[in-house]
């Protein structure tokens, strides 16, 4: 604020120095014409014409001198912070010329009638009032130039005082200096205002003109950004809808056609699962809601489990894709491993989706190993088209893409490679990229890690999930097949979906729509294995109607029934809230079979523990 305040204040400064300037040729004017006529007035009537000459050659000298420096001034033009130099000069040489008048003042009115006297101080008078408005905006000027000239012509008007009317003379020009110098201070704080709400403005204008760049940019940004996700999300839905309403419309289909259209169901719903899952982590981690948890990871594993996943698109282009750990053997560390898989994921993906034939190399080593902290460098480089250095200047940008014909030929989003470079961000580390058209790309991350010595001396591995909470939950002894469970959510596909993957359990599955209904069956005396609850249902919802389930366990020391959420909230937060409300589990929607599964396996065997499955 202070730097803002001191620059505008020389911006001003400036601005009064420029006006002061741009009236340098009334002035020299103005004492030019008027010295002469105060020469040729004493000459006539008492002045001998040598000095007087030369009185007015330097007044002259003086007032060319002035003007001379205010015009190198104006075709110099200096910045605001170097006219405060400028400024101090022409001040000097302002109260040089006012020496010269305040001389001539004393020279004319020493030996001269009063007539002469009258005339010369009336003159001079006039000349310093003149003065006030064309010195106005820089108060220093004005007062050397008054002071200079009306200190001499009173002290002249009082040493040959003779009569009462020369006192009175000698008040008037107090009482006029005083003026002047109250006039101009008024007019140089309304100039000085006037500048100032000039500038104030002009700075408004320029805010306002970013403020309309930058919304110009946002919306031009969102246009760009539902364009491309128009598309992402309309291709994958086109192959659900496509292939869901041949399955519905074909009666005479093979159950191996049967089985290959559920699989492009089933493959467009995760890559349509994948677009929501970027765009969510791009839109937390920019919200400063993306935590990290760091737990002990082998990097030899991890490295091999994460390529291992795209060996068969690999090798259905003929690609060769292989990955080696250059670090110590057995070498453990403690990082964020899941996030570390999403870098890594998203820079193999794009190296074989970029790469038409050769091959897709991963290398990961240790660097800077010291005072148990190392960073973890990880390499992707391919063989595919590169890219120029124009496109690497963008290419970590949300949304981008080398140019519209990669959206056309290969697809994707623009986020992966974002969401890579805040991640590497967010741990610390950054991410880097070497490549030219037609000759491969080599991506590289590093990231700072803690060496977990415990591990490296193999010590039992900490497990994948957190410890089981204090609170105790109970499950049947023994579940029986067409033991009650109940499902709890106001969308009628939702539970339709948890119903058919409940019927793999054999178990009789009791549906309500919101939480009251949830509260009414469990007060009719239903006693299910445990409860399917959504999250936001309308007259109750289930975060409040687990917080009744829980008060009236406690009221009535019932045995506790698992409660497990059901959710399309799915970040840390919405586990958090359902944790708070007494859920035990979280299970986010859309539901994976392989999740739900294991999830609800865990209740029935009894071996449950409040968790935050997403």
């Amino acid at each position: 604020m202070e730097e803002t305040d001191h620059k505008l204040e020389c911006e001003v400064q400036g601005q009064l120095t420029e006006l002061l300037f741009r009236n340098a040729l009334v002035a020299l004017i103005a004492n030019l014409v008027t010295g002469a006529m105060l020469a040729y007035v004493n000459v006539s009537i008492h002045a001998a014409w040598q000095p007087a000459l030369l009185w007015w050659m330097g007044l002259a000298a003086a007032a060319l001198g002035r003007y001379a420096h205010a015009r190198l001034f104006q075709r110099r033009r200096p910045d605001a912070l170097s006219a405060s130099r400028w400024r101090h000069r022409y001040v000097a040489l302002t109260g040089l010329v006012a020496a010269v008048w305040g001389g001539g003042a004393v020279m004319f009115m020493w030996t001269a009638p009063d007539t002469a006297r009258l005339f010369t101080g009336l003159l001079v008078a006039g000349l310093v009032a003149g003065s006030a408005t064309v010195l106005a905006p820089v108060l220093s000027a004005l007062y050397w130039f008054t002071g200079l000239i009306s200190v001499p012509l009173l002290l002249s008007i009082l040493w040959n005082a003779s009569a009462p009317i020369h006192v009175g003379f000698a008040l008037i020009v107090v009482v006029m200096t005083l003026a002047i110098f109250s006039s101009a201070r008024y007019l140089h704080q309304t100039i000085r205002a006037s500048i100032l709400l000039g500038l104030e403005r002009g700075n408004m204008v320029s805010r306002l003109e970013e403020a309309n760049s930058a919304i110009e940019a946002a919306n031009n940004a969102k246009s760009a950004f539902l364009a491309t996700m128009s598309h992402e999300i309309r291709t994958p839905l086109n192959g659900i809808l496509g292939m869901a309403q041949a399955l519905k419309s074909a009666d005479t289909l093979s159950a191996e056609q049967r089985k290959d259209y559920a699989g492009v169901i089933l493959d467009s719903g995760q890559l349509l699962l994948a677009i929501l899952n970027d765009i969510l982590d791009i839109s937390r981690i920019e919200a400063g809601r993306m935590a990290l948890s760091a737990t002990p990871m082998a990097v030899e594993p991890w490295l091999m489990d994460t390529v291992r996943a795209f060996e068969p698109v690999a090798q259905g282009k003929g690609l060769c894709l292989s990955a080696t750990w250059h670090g110590p053997p057995e070498r453990r560390y403690s990082a964020d491993a899941l996030r570390l898989r999403q870098m890594l994921s998203n820079l193999i993906n794009n190296a074989v989706k970029f790469t038409a034939q050769g091959a897709v190399q991963v290398d990961a080593t240790e660097l800077e190993a010291e005072g148990g902290r190392a960073v973890l460098q990880v390499r992707v480089t391919d063989t595919g088209v590169g890219m120029s250095q124009s496109v690497q200047d963008r290419l970590f940008v949300p949304f981008t893409q080398a140019d519209s014909s990669i959206t056309r030929e290969y697809g994707g989003s623009g986020l992966g490679l974002s969401i890579v470079r805040r991640l590497a961000q967010l741990m610390g580390g950054e991410i880097s990229v070497r490549s030219a058209p037609d000759e491969g790309a080599c991506f590289m991350f590093e990231v700072p890690v803690e060496i977990d010595r415990e591990s490296t001396l193999s010590l039992p591995a900490v497990p994948d999930r957190p410890a089981p909470a204090a609170a105790t939950v109970s499950a049947p002894e023994t579940v029986v097949a067409g033991a009650p469970v109940l499902l709890v959510d106001d969308n009628p596909i939702n539970r339709r979906v948890a119903e058919i993957m409940l019927g793999q359990f054999g178990l009789e599955v009791v549906q309500a729509t919101n939480g009251q209904e949830c509260l009414d069956r469990l007060d009719a005396g239903l006693r299910p294995v445990f409860i399917l609850m959504d999250v936001q249902m309308p007259v109750l919802d289930g975060l409040s109607a687990t917080r009744l389930i829980r008060e009236r366990e406690a009221r009535e020391y019932c045995r506790r029934t698992p409660v497990i959420a059901l959710t399309g909230g799915v970040f840390e937060d919405d586990a958090t809230r359902c944790r708070d409300a007494g859920m035990d589990d979280f299970l986010a929607k859309p539901l994976d079979a392989t999740q739900f599964r294991r999830v609800v396996t865990r209740w029935l065997d009894g071996a449950g523990a409040p968790t935050a499955d997403s």
